[in-house]
């Protein structure tokens, strides 16, 4: 009778886990909302271990702004403090990817769950494809066109 008990407990546990639905944002999409995209480095990842090893603990990580496209500088740090879910997204040190962030409740940023917030950093790939594509007047605006 425990084991099943057990058994319930574990099904019901896994049944609360981080779900997302519906359709992920583009990268233009991903593009018009968040307010900071940039490239960046994870300089400092803490605790830093692989996935399973971090996934229910906070996580403090710095990142280093390398090519700016919208709301950050080159050379700025940014930090971010994740949270202790299986929605929060966790870093290594080292790790490079194309960033879109929001603002956090307490004023920082925040890598929202559920949504195109983290782009690879392939040359070749669809984030810094249609990133290094926009005319230098969409790169820190909202607005771009011809008139």
């Amino acid at each position: 009778m425990r084991w099943r008990f057990a058994l319930l407990l574990i099904f019901a546990a896994r049944s609360w886990a981080c779900m997302c639905s519906g359709n992920w944002p583009s990268v233009k999409q991903a593009w018009k909302e968040a307010p900071a995209i940039f490239l960046g480095t994870v300089e400092i990842a803490d605790p830093d271990g692989p996935g399973r090893e971090v996934i229910f603990q906070e996580q403090f990580v710095r990142i280093r702004v390398d090519e700016a496209f919208k709301g950050v500088a080159g050379g700025q740090t940014i930090e971010l403090h994740q949270g202790a879910s299986d929605c929060s997204a966790k870093f290594r040190t080292g790790q490079r990817a194309v960033f879109y962030l929001f603002r956090g409740i307490h004023g920082g940023w925040s890598v929202r769950p559920c949504f195109h917030s983290i782009g690879s950093a392939e040359p070749a790939g669809d984030d810094l494809l249609f990133l290094r594509g926009l005319p230098k007047s969409a790169i820190g605006t909202r607005l771009s066109g011809e008139v």
